[in-house]
C-alpha cells in the first residue's frame, strides 16, 4: 500500500516520546498538533492522519494534523522550533527535512 520509510520511524519515535510523557502526567489536557511539512494527500500525510485519529481515540483529545509545506520543510520546521516545548506540537517528517546538529 504506502512505502515505509524513515517518515514512518521518525513519527513512531515522536509518538512514543509522547506517550512517555503521557504516562508521567496528564498529558494532553488539550488539542495536540502534528505538523507536516508536505501537502494534504503525501505518504507522510496519510500515515500521520491514520496515526492521530487513534491517537486522538486513545488519548481522548483531539489531534490536529497541521500541512505546512514549503521551503524545503523549513516553514514547517520553524514553526515546531518556535512552540512551547511542551510535547503538544509535533512534527511529521522525512530525516531529511530534520537539521543535523553536531
Amino acid at each position: 500500500m504506502f512505502k515505509r520509510g524513515p517518515a514512518v520511524l521518525l513519527l513512531s519515535g515522536v509518538l512514543f516520546s509522547a506517550s512517555a510523557v503521557s504516562a508521567a502526567a496528564d498529558f494532553p489536557n488539550r488539542p495536540v498538533r502534528i505538523v507536516v511539512p508536505q501537502p494534504a494527500g503525501g505518504g507522510v500525510d496519510i500515515y500521520t492522519r491514520m496515526i492521530s485519529q487513534k491517537l486522538a481515540e486513545t488519548w481522548g483529545q483531539q489531534v490536529i494534523v497541521d500541512n505546512r509545506p514549503g521551503a524545503n520543510g523549513i516553514i514547517a520546521m520553524e514553526q515546531v522550533i518556535k512552540a512551547k516545548p511542551d510535547g503538544y506540537t509535533l512534527i511529521a517528517a522525512f530525516t531529511s527535512v530534520i537539521p543535523n546538529e553536531p
